[in-house]
């Protein structure tokens, strides 16, 4: 999914599970939100609501 932010498209991945706990997935330098690919299948099989994203210049946002 994308959302504009102060004019810069962010692309960025939520998934919301159930049981309460939230995760926010950040990259390092020269990553992107698919870095996290096997963590967040993992987070989301056990229930995890999950926020990955891709920062400006990173991956697929502008």
């Amino acid at each position: 999914m994308k959302k504009t932010l102060n004019g810069l498209n962010i692309t960025y991945r939520y998934h919301k599970g159930d049981n309460g706990k939230n995760v926010l997935l950040l990259h390092g330098w020269g990553g992107s939100l698919n870095s996290f690919k096997h963590l967040e299948n993992y987070l989301i099989a056990n229930k995890f609501s999950v926020i990955s994203l891709d920062f400006p210049g990173f991956g697929g946002s502008d």
